[in-house]
């Protein structure tokens, strides 16, 4: 789990911590993203979170919130790039050779 520079606690346990979205919210926007739905359909479940963070956090709060979130993803997008180098490595070396 990506942390940031100097610290111990897991990033994604801060952004937990901040109540602007849910477990249900998080599965329930994947399910629908896997499914292939329409943005519209993420949409309610998108609004609800944005209203959270609107509504729970101050100012200080949603800088906080927004450079964390923004320091998570990077990182995630950067595994997610080497994950998938990896995998794609890995199925190649496993082929059986064409002569």
């Amino acid at each position: 789990m990506p942390t940031w520079p100097s610290a111990k606690v897991p990033i994604k346990l801060v952004l937990d911590a901040s109540q602007v979205y849910s477990q249900d919210q998080i599965d329930g926007i994947v399910e629908l993203f896997l499914a292939g739905v329409s943005r519209e359909k993420l949409d309610p479940i998108l609004d609800v979170c944005v209203a959270a963070y609107l509504e729970q956090l101050d100012e200080d709060g949603q800088v906080d919130f927004k450079s964390k979130a923004k320091i998570f993803t990077r990182a995630y997008d950067f595994l997610g790039a080497i994950f998938r180098r990896s995998f794609i490595l890995s199925i190649s070396q496993n082929l059986p050779q064409i002569s």
